[in-house]
C-alpha cells in the first residue's frame, strides 16, 4: 500500500496547482481570499472528473511541490497526478479550505486544509478500498492578468491518511541522495 499513499500524496500536491482565478478582484486580503477559495471548488470538480489537463493549466512554468522532503516540478508533479488519478476506481469528494492568506503586492501566500475520499482497487485481489486523507499546506501563488496561478505548494507536518478507516503510517521524509 505505500505506493498508493505516495501518489496519494502527489495527488494532493497537484490539486494545488489547479489555483487560477477568473480575474484578480483588488489586492486585498479578503477579496484574494475570495477569488481563490471559489476555484478551489472548481478544482474539486475537475479532480472528481480526472481533468489532469485542467490541473496542469493552471500552475506557473516553474511550478514546485515539496513533499517528505522532496521537491518536484511541474512535470514530475502532473506526470504523478495523471498516474494516480488513472488508478482511482473513483474520486468521492475533494474539499480544500483556504485559513489564511497574506498578500505582497502581485503574490499571495495561504495556508490551505485539504481532504479527499477516494475509492481505490488494490490489483492484487481486486478488492476496492476507501482512502481518506486530510493535509495543511503553504502555497504559494502570483497573480497575472487572467487571474492567481500556483507558484508552488509545500505540505505541512501533521496529515492523516486511513485505509478503510485505519490509520496508515506518514511516508517518512526522504534522506539525503534519495
Amino acid at each position: 500500500m505505500k505506493p498508493i499513499l505516495s501518489r496519494f500524496a502527489l495527488l494532493s500536491l497537484a490539486a494545488y496547482l489547479v489555483v487560477v482565478a477568473s480575474a484578480p478582484s483588488g489586492a486585498d486580503p479578503a477579496s484574494a481570499k475570495r477569488d481563490i477559495q471559489a476555484v478551489y471548488k472548481k478544482i474539486a470538480a475537475a479532480m472528481k472528473r480526472k481533468d489532469v489537463d485542467a490541473i496542469k493549466a493552471t500552475g506557473t512554468p516553474d511550478f514546485k511541490s515539496i513533499a517528505n522532503g522532496q521537491s518536484m516540478d511541474a512535470d514530475a508533479s502532473i506526470g504523478m497526478v495523471r498516474q494516480f488519478l488513472a488508478s482511482l476506481k473513483e474520486v468521492k469528494s475533494v474539499q480544500m479550505t483556504v485559513v489564511s492568506v497574506k498578500l505582497s503586492g502581485d503574490a499571495a501566500a495561504e495556508v490551505v486544509m485539504r481532504s479527499k475520499v477516494v475509492a481505490i482497487t488494490n490489483p492484487q485481489h481486486g478488492k476496492t478500498h476507501t482512502l481518506f486523507s486530510t493535509a495543511t499546506s503553504r502555497d504559494h501563488w502570483v497573480k497575472t492578468g487572467t487571474g492567481w496561478l500556483m507558484q508552488s505548494i509545500e505540505d505541512m507536518p501533521g496529515a492523516v491518511t486511513l485505509l478503510d478507516g485505519k490509520p496508515m503510517p506518514a511516508t517518512p521524509p526522504a534522506g539525503p541522495g534519495k
